[in-house]
């Protein structure tokens, strides 16, 4: 990182610091982020796609020049790695997440909960309780969504239906959340952002329908899933261990 501030490329395997940092625009990758339970054969893949690289892409561009010697893309390279490092990867950066994210919220939490004799609390604590309680028996039954065997075009919408089993618990207390993107060669879906479905319909015994809709907002490979998460107002945060359930 502190290589890339002063316009060092950066050429790694994708882990670490790395795999949030790379982009095409600020350096070069080894494979894509494969792991391999052979570690003789990773090492020969991941020796190939190395000298692959130095010699198709690295090499290449260094000595690619302009008419007064310089080279104008690896220099714009230079100046991408200087801006994500910069923005993405400093105490500045690590300083005001700390502060929006977490000492704020809780600031604010804190005030809002030592009110009138702490009745909130018991009752944020009572809450907690019946979660943790009941969690075990929430699942999600199923996930339908239209078609995706053949070709997806960028902007193509999916309209999604989850059907979830709550048990005890109220559809008022949880977020059905759609997670989709790209996926890797592990199919792992990168980059994600959430989105809350609405709930459709109330079935019987604890089962609800909710709804919403996906957007393939990129070309590749891509992949949909949802999950179950516990949600409190009076919380700044309400993800917990073992209280989250994935399809």
């Amino acid at each position: 990182m502190k290589a890339a501030l002063n316009g060092v490329l950066n050429l790694s395997v994708l882990d670490g610091w790395w795999v949030e940092g790379y982009s095409e625009a600020n350096g070069f990758k080894i494979g894509n982020g494969e792991e391999y339970d052979n570690l003789e054969l990773q090492d020969i893949l991941e020796a190939e796609s190395l000298y692959n690289t130095l010699e198709k892409e690295i090499a290449p561009l260094f000595y690619n020049r302009n008419e007064i010697g310089l080279p104008e893309d690896w220099i714009y390279k230079m100046k991408s790695t200087i801006q994500m490092a910069g923005m993405d990867f400093s105490s500045h950066r690590m300083l005001m997440d700390y502060t929006n994210h977490f000492y704020i919220k809780g600031l604010k939490a804190a005030a809002k909960l030592d009110t009138e004799d702490m009745a909130l609390v018991k009752d944020v604590t009572s809450w907690i309780s019946h979660m943790q309680s009941h969690w075990d028996k929430i699942h999600i039954e199923d996930v339908d969504i239209e078609d995706m065997s053949g070709t997806l075009y960028v902007g193509q919408k999916f309209p999604i239906k989850i059907k979830v089993a709550l048990g005890d618990i109220s559809p008022g207390d949880i977020e059905v959340q759609i997670i989709s993107g790209r996926l890797d060669s592990q199919d792992q879906i990168l980059g994600f952002e959430p989105l809350n479905a609405s709930q459709l319909s109330n079935n019987s015994n604890g089962s609800y329908t909710f709804a919403g809709e996906v957007t393939c907002t990129e070309s590749g490979r891509f992949g949909i899933t949802a999950r179950i998460i516990p949600i409190n107002e009076n919380l700044p945060h309400t993800i917990k261990p073992k209280m989250i359930s994935w399809w």
